[in-house]
């Protein structure tokens, strides 16, 4: 009897047990992002950043560099490698930026090639082989879109797609513009409204995603370092820990095998990789019996402020 009634405890908790959702961070355009409020250097942007990323104990962070966006001041230099510095890893984001729905593969490719180059020189033993899309813009025409694809392959880089993206880099132009006219009332609301963004978007790519891949799979969530993210990173983490989030490597998160699937779509806008692969079977997100999300507010973000 009392083993049966072990056994319908274990049954029980099995089922009420919320199983970790797994993510790893990656964090675009390093080391220029969005508009510098008057008195910050991009070091000490990124030195905040990466220590809340260490206050929570985040592994295994990739930062994606554009060299080329940059300049070689000591700011530059220094905010590019406070990354390093922690023990994470640069990326390949392109030289400088270009959207390959807007050039021809060969120039893309020559943007690749450059910060392949530089990222050789200052990455040592470290593994820098992994590359993000600008914009996640993967080309307009599928020719272009395969060509960099076989590009990528032959030398030898494994593709940093999304399942999460909320679009923080929104946030941070509009919260420099605040700061400028010492709007607290609109800040208070730019924070506010950034960590809903953040915790509902990453619940419904998690739903998304499960609906798409039939299971639960580790996520790579995109953000960027701008004046606002390290306003909001600390509480944005503690929020992600409360909804059951475990921080997980990049490196461990490509493992799966949903990482190797090629959907073979153009997409105009870009897109996380499920869509991508919703896209491919022919389907939207209401054929899941959903609606896409809808929360993000762009209008009032390009108005506040002005």
């Amino acid at each position: 009897m009392m083993k049966q009634f072990v056994l319908f405890l274990a049954v029980v908790f099995s089922l009420n047990a919320q199983a970790a959702i797994k993510i790893a961070i990656t964090v675009d355009d390093i080391p220029a992002h969005g508009n510098l409020p008057k008195g910050m250097t991009r070091y000490e942007i990124a030195k905040q950043y990466v220590d809340i990323l260490k206050k929570h104990k985040v592994p295994g962070v990739y930062a994606f560099v554009n060299k080329g966006r940059g300049d070689d001041s000591e700011d530059s230099l220094k905010a590019i490698k406070v990354w390093q510095d922690a023990g994470y890893t640069l990326g390949n984001h392109t030289w400088d930026h270009p959207s390959l729905n807007k050039n021809p593969a060969d120039v893309f490719i020559k943007a690749i090639d450059l910060n392949d180059e530089y990222l050789k020189g200052v990455s040592g033993k470290a593994d820098w082989k992994y590359f993000r899309y600008p914009n996640l813009h993967e080309g307009d025409t599928l020719e272009k879109r395969n060509a960099v694809r076989a590009h990528l392959k032959e030398k030898g880089y494994k593709i940093a797609q999304v399942t999460i993206d909320f679009n923080d880099w929104a946030w941070n132009n509009p919260y420099a513009r605040c700061l400028e006219k010492n709007d607290k009332k609109s800040i208070e609301w730019l924070k506010e409204s950034y960590l809903q963004n953040a915790t509902d978007n990453m619940l419904h790519s998690e739903e998304v995603s499960k609906k798409v891949f039939k299971k639960q799979i580790p996520h790579i969530l995109l953000m960027h370092v701008g004046a606002l993210d390290i306003q909001v990173l600390d509480q944005m983490l503690t929020n992600y820990e409360k909804k059951g989030v475990e921080f997980i490597p990049l490196a461990e998160a490509v493992k799966d095998p949903i990482y190797e699937i090629d959907p073979g779509v153009t997409l105009k806008w870009g897109g996380e990789l499920q869509y991508q692969v919703l896209r491919g079977s022919g389907k939207t997100i209401k054929d899941l019996g959903m609606q896409p999300f809808d929360e993000f507010p762009e209008d009032k973000l390009n108005k506040i402020c002005m």
